[in-house]
């Protein structure tokens, strides 16, 4: 029995969800996988039905061309979803999707299909709007006035006698000449 076999319904093709999976899984980044696929049921001819793929990062939709031989995806990820909106009709379901570029819409999805997917986006939703409310969750961020920074280490006195002796080991090493030595000695002592 196949990984897919949970997400098939009575109206599902096995070899087409199977490719649809197969084209899918290459979209899915580590730890996320499929919670829900719904195909179309039209009425009359139902020779290869378009496809909604959910998981909790993006939504899929998946036109099935050529009468299966291949697939065109087109995914959204939910934080860019304005909107999701499902109408009911006589032939089965609507589903419209607003992003802030386009509206993307699929109809004659199954009812029952079309409830479930409507549970997964109000769950979906919820979580979203979950973690709107608490945007660092988990991070435990201090109180007011309760930040201690540690004290300023005092500095040491600019003591005239240790900054002549480097001066003076530079000369001795030969880092500096003897008329930069005299310049800046000149200098320390007009400060001091």
């Amino acid at each position: 029995m196949s990984a897919f076999s949970k997400l098939l319904h009575e109206n599902h093709d096995p070899r087409i969800v199977e490719k649809l999976m197969r084209k899918v899984g290459c979209l899915l980044t580590i730890g996320e996988e499929v919670k829900c696929v719904t195909a179309q049921k039209r009425l009359l001819f139902n020779g290869s039905p378009d496809y909604v793929v959910l998981t909790y990062r993006r939504i899929i939709f998946c036109w099935v061309r050529d009468f299966g031989l291949s697939l065109e995806l087109e995914d959204y990820q939910w934080k860019d979803v304005l909107e999701t909106r499902f109408e009911p009709g006589w032939l089965g379901a609507k589903l419209l999707l607003k992003t802030a570029r386009r509206t993307r819409q699929m109809a004659y999805l199954p009812r029952k299909a079309c409830l479930e997917l409507r549970q997964f986006v109000q769950d979906r939703e919820a979580q979203d709007r979950e973690y709107a409310q608490f945007p660092l969750w988990g991070c435990v961020l201090p109180e007011a006035g309760s930040a201690q920074l540690p004290p300023t280490p005092p500095r040491a006195p600019d003591d005239l006698s240790v900054k002549m002796n480097q001066l003076e080991k530079m000369l001795k090493y030969r880092l500096i000449s003897t008329d930069e030595f005299e310049e800046r000695r000149d200098a320390m002592l007009v400060l001091w």
